[in-house]
């Protein structure tokens, strides 16, 4: 169950619950996982009490499925992809009813290693009570816009300065598209224009730089030329060294899921596509297409091709677009006939492609709803700080990964690497952690090394920092000063 290296699928396997009756789940039950040194899979469907009984049977298992660390998970995770099983399949996580902590069937206590869906085990009132696998998507793009970033269609068509202006004067700045939800979500504010459906997004044609497709940057970068066009992608070969191709190229392409604890599980899909297909996928059932952040890491992604020999795409890209806001973004969507265009000015036409050219379109703006002090303070000078501005609710709240996803552009986007201090702060008294109002932490949490700091050696305040190029939850002495992230109104 022990292995040194370890690869990442197109859906990853998180723990889930369902209940022991005679029917395991509302949609499908479940085969059954155990190991003595290996994992078996049983060939027919059983509630959770007979799949104990079968894997204690004489079957020559040694019991339910214990997931006791990452490696287990990262072995469990290939025998299913190998066997083409999506799940749910049982394990041995049985709930206390009356405590409501989970143990293994064995009476072990869960944990300090986690996968649970959502980040953190079910609510004791609200959960079933017995534990099994099953695949969810890896990565969804963020729909955190209405709570943290909202996005608007100016009045009237004007020229791109006007856009600008009208967009820092009554919000934050010209758009900065992410990903494929937003240019969707823009294309029908521009669709339900009253005239002349189209609109000013914030890239513009600038400075020549390459890209991480993931927005971070770029750290490691081998001794290549990308003079291939005006848009240049990277792919690696098989003595992993880079070259550049044209992004409009079918290759194969590696993609990365973040299995916490500052590692990555890489992927090597074998359906050729072009780059900008390539990014898409891997954003759609992993994480994004593989960034390579130091030498190491090369090697790594290198040996994660096995035995494929062709070069194939790596989540590297260089081209001249820049971002009005300063937004670290790699997606691109542009009108082929326009993509060696001259012109330096970007806009969006009601079928979602964009166009470099001039004239007049509506603005496309968004409204930033996550506020950063240029100052740094304890927690508490913090809290009072946020409920005091005239723009500002509060000490930021992150209840989703599709915040999480929000605020780590923010800060990208503004170069911090934090701490910044968040409204997490933990009961002295019991241990856990709340917001700041008194609400609950969770399900979803992203706490660095995967779990919260234990009570009795944890300091009593939360904070983001970058970990390892990952933005992480942890807990910092209340009196150090950061800056201040709060949630805007």
């Amino acid at each position: 169950m022990r292995v040194e290296r370890a690869f990442d699928f197109a859906q990853s396997a998180y723990l889930n619950r369902g209940n022991e009756g005679g029917e395991s789940f509302d949609f499908v039950q479940g085969a059954y996982l155990n190991r003595e040194r290996f994992i078996h899979v049983s060939e027919s469907k059983m509630s959770w009490e007979k799949g104990l009984n079968y894997c204690n049977g004489p079957n020559k298992t040694a019991g339910l499925l214990r997931i006791e660390s990452q490696d287990d998970q990262i072995e469990t995770e290939r025998e299913l992809e190998r066997q083409k099983i999506s799940g749910p399949v049982w394990v041995g996580l049985r709930q206390s009813r009356l405590f409501g902590f989970w143990i293994w069937s064995n009476g072990l206590f869960v944990g300090p290693w986690t996968n649970w869906r959502g980040g953190s085990a079910p609510e004791h009132q609200m959960s079933q009570h017995c534990g099994a696998i099953q695949k969810v998507n890896a990565f969804p793009p963020s729909n955190a816009k209405g709570r943290l970033r909202v996005f608007h269609r100016g009045v009237k068509d004007v020229i791109r300065t006007d856009a600008v202006n009208e967009c820092k004067t009554n919000y934050t700045d010209l758009v900065t598209v992410y990903d494929q939800h937003d240019n969707m979500e823009l294309s029908t504010l521009v669709s339900n224009a009253p005239a002349n459906p189209s609109g000013w997004i914030g890239a513009y044609i600038g400075n020549r730089s390459k890209k991480c497709s993931n927005g971070d940057e770029v750290t490691y970068n081998q001794s290549f030329n990308m003079n291939c066009g005006e848009t240049c992608c990277a792919a690696m070969k098989a003595d992993g060294n880079w070259e550049a191709v044209q992004c409009s190229e079918n290759k194969t392409f590696m993609c990365y899921k973040d299995v916490g604890r500052a590692s990555y599980n890489y992927t090597l899909i074998t359906e050729k596509k072009s780059w900008f297909e390539a990014q898409l996928h891997c954003r759609e059932n992993h994480t994004d297409l593989v960034s390579i952040r130091n030498a190491e890491e090369n090697e790594r992604v290198k040996k994660a091709r096995n035995e494929n020999t062709d070069p194939f795409w790596i989540g590297l890209l260089e081209d001249s677009v820049e971002w009005n806001d300063g937004g670290q973004s790699a997606y691109r969507n542009w009108k082929s006939e326009y993509l060696q265009s001259q012109k330096t000015e970007a806009y969006m036409v009601k079928d979602e492609y964009w166009v470099k050219n001039n004239g007049e379109h509506y603005s496309l703006c968004y409204k930033s709803l996550i506020h950063v002090s240029s100052s740094n303070m304890s927690w508490e000078k913090a809290l009072d700080y946020c409920n005091s501005q005239p723009n500002t609710s509060g000490l930021l709240r992150i209840e989703s990964r599709d915040d999480h996803i929000e605020i780590e552009r923010e800060l990208k986007r503004q170069k911090i690497s934090g701490p910044v201090w968040v409204g997490l702060r933990q009961s002295r008294l019991f241990g856990f952690w709340i917001w700041y109002n008194g609400l609950r932490v969770g399900p979803w949490t992203n706490w660095k090394g995967g779990s919260a700091p234990e009570h009795q050696i944890s300091e009593h305040c939360g904070a983001i920092e970058k970990v390892n190029a990952q933005y992480k939850w942890c807990d910092k002495d209340c009196r150090s000063e950061f800056r201040v992230l709060c949630e805007g109104k």
